[in-house]
């Protein structure tokens, strides 16, 4: 059931896309930019990806303001004014004539628009628009950044071999604009925004959730997890060339990978509306326990499709994060909660990619960092026991303490 006043089908169906493209376009299609920006400036490759570190980081700082924000002023109002940013970053990328200029669209208004049409708004949207079956929806809309990833790299990627970067750049920030913000405009109709009557009793506003256990738990738990999701998906494709694949089929396991989230994301999030959601986390837990053990074991590239589909199902971590946080604290601030976790895992995440380097460089292989990743994988389990999953009594007894 819905409390908005928005259709349903239209709402997922609108979050879907725009996390699609929100991820999809500055995110997921980093990479197929990278030789031609490189070539264009005549700088080094290594050089160029230091705008995807520092793009994240971006992201990560933004996020609690951007999640606070909504919070205050509703999803609607912060994804226009995300898809005008993404429009004018992308649009700004096509036209600057240096380096430094690029970096600072790219960092700025390309990153900032990203959070406001991201995960972060969407799973606020669906927190604050859906009362029964929230973890489905939530699995649905999470279907958005793996289904954009999955698409729209190999679709850019050719229009940059016949038309060029800068072409398609120019071409991507003005569909955003003509195209995404009338999606926003009229999909994202009729979604609360802000503190609804009596919630701010539950939970005041400012940072006071950080006294809480459940905050510290989740991040730890869903932390370690999104960094072996993270590092995974970073690693893969060398892991395969490493076995003696081929560049397509090392490719290929990144899709493999990507769909498996799909799956992952609406299976897990239809059982959480059935099952104990600490029980479903520990579920979804498992195939990432599984990919590590045989990625540390199996020295053959035969199984990698296997296991990457099998790990991939992981990806459905994501909806149960949000469903958690939904456990414990009222819609009305769940951007702020969520934006704040989000970038206290940021240097989970780093970490978790260092590793795998690490690894590599000193022993030849990533068995290491995988075997310390299933370690991870266990710990986060074990720490899940302390969460007081009934919402409720967390809320009550929290108020209590203050």
């Amino acid at each position: 059931m819905s409390s908005s006043n928005q259709n349903p089908v239209v709402l997922l169906g609108t979050l879907l896309v725009l996390q699609a493209v929100g991820v999809g376009v500055p995110l997921a299609s980093f990479g197929v930019f990278v030789t031609a920006i490189s070539e264009d400036f005549e700088t080094s490759r290594s050089v160029i990806s230091l705008g995807l570190t520092l793009f994240m980081v971006s992201q990560a700082v933004a996020g609690p303001l951007i999640g606070g924000l909504a919070d205050r002023v509703g999803v609607r109002a912060i994804a226009l004014l995300g898809a005008a940013l993404l429009s004018v970053g992308v649009l700004g990328l096509s036209m600057m004539p240096g380096l430094p200029g690029v970096a600072v669209f790219f960092v700025g208004p390309t990153a900032l628009g990203a959070v406001a049409l991201g995960p972060l708004i969407a799973a606020k949207a669906v927190s604050e628009a859906f009362t029964e079956n929230r973890a489905s929806a939530l699995g649905i809309s999470g279907v958005g950044p793996s289904l954009g990833g999955l698409l729209l790299p190999p679709v850019l990627a050719i229009g940059i071999e016949q038309l060029g970067w800068r072409e398609i750049c120019a071409a991507t920030g003005w569909i955003i604009g003509l195209a995404i913000l009338p999606l926003v405009w009229f999909g994202l109709r009729g979604v609360a925004g802000g503190p609804q009557e009596g919630e701010a009793a539950t939970n005041p506003p400012g940072l006071t959730f950080l006294r809480q256990r459940e905050f510290w738990v989740l991040l730890a738990v869903f932390g370690s997890s999104f960094a072996v999701l993270v590092a995974t998906g970073a690693t893969l494709p060398p892991l395969a060339s490493d076995r003696g694949a081929d560049g397509a089929s090392a490719a290929l396991l990144v899709s493999i990978f990507s769909v498996s989230g799909i799956a992952g994301n609406v299976f897990f999030g239809w059982l959480a509306d059935r099952m104990d959601h600490r029980r479903v986390v520990w579920l979804a837990q498992l195939p990432l326990m599984a990919m590590c053990v045989a990625l540390v074991r199996s020295e053959s590239g035969t199984w990698l499709p296997l296991i990457a589909a099998v790990g991939g199902t992981a990806g459905g971590l994501t909806a149960l994060w949000a469903t958690l946080i939904g456990d414990v604290w009222p819609a009305a601030y769940f951007g702020r909660i969520m934006g704040v976790m989000g970038m206290l895992m940021l240097p989970l995440n780093i970490a978790g990619v260092q590793l795998a380097a690490l690894s590599f460089d000193r022993q030849g292989g990533y068995g290491a960092a995988f075997a310390v990743f299933a370690l991870a994988i266990v710990a986060a389990a074990v720490v899940l026991l302390a969460f007081r999953h009934d919402a409720e009594e967390a809320s009550t007894l929290d108020s209590g303490r203050e």
